[in-house]
C-alpha cells in the first residue's frame, strides 16, 4: 500500500531550469569546440597536402624562389603572383582563409618570439601556407597556359 502524499506531484526548485538550462549550454558550448578542433584539423591537413604538391620550375623563377624550399617570408610575394596571375574561371581555391591563418600565425610568432618552440612552430606554419600559395599560383598559371593553348588551336 502507497501512502497518499507519496503520489502528490513534487514542485521542482525555482532554479532547476535555469540549472538544467547551463547544463544544456555547457554541453553545446563543448560540442562547438570539438567540431571547431576537428575541422581545424581537418583544414591544416588538406593545405599540408596541397602544400606538398611538387613546384615547377617555372613558379620558382616567377617568385625568384631558391632551390625547393619555400620560406615564410615568401607568402606576400607569391600572394602578389597570385592576385596578378590572370584568372579565366572562377577559382575554387581562394587564399583568403590562407592568409588570415598566415596572419595569426604571424602574429603569434612576433608575440611569443622569445619562446623557441613557439617561434619555430610558427615558422614552419608560415612556410607551409607560402608553400600553399606556391602551388596554388603554379596551379593558377598552367590552367591559365592550357586554355590560352586551346584558345590559339581554334
Amino acid at each position: 500500500m502507497v501512502l497518499a502524499f507519496y503520489c502528490t506531484p513534487r514542485l521542482a526548485p525555482a532554479y532547476w531550469h535555469t540549472v538544467n538550462d547551463m547544463v544544456a549550454v555547457i554541453i553545446f558550448a563543448f560540442a562547438l569546440v570539438a567540431v571547431g578542433q576537428f575541422w581545424l584539423s581537418w583544414w591544416r591537413a588538406t593545405v599540408g597536402t596541397v602544400a606538398a604538391s611538387p613546384l615547377s620550375d617555372r613558379i620558382r623563377a616567377a617568385a625568384s624562389l631558391e632551390g625547393d624550399e619555400v620560406r615564410g617570408g615568401d607568402f606576400q610575394t607569391l600572394l602578389t603572383l597570385f592576385e596578378t596571375c590572370p584568372s579565366l574561371k572562377k577559382d575554387s581555391q581562394g587564399l583568403g582563409p590562407v592568409r588570415a591563418y598566415y596572419s595569426v600565425v604571424n602574429a603569434l610568432s612576433r608575440m611569443f618570439s622569445a619562446v623557441p618552440a613557439v617561434a619555430e612552430w610558427a615558422q614552419n606554419e608560415m612556410a607551409t601556407c607560402a608553400r600553399y600559395a606556391a602551388v596554388c599560383v603554379d596551379q593558377r598559371m598552367q590552367r591559365t597556359r592550357t586554355m590560352l593553348a586551346e584558345m590559339r588551336s581554334y
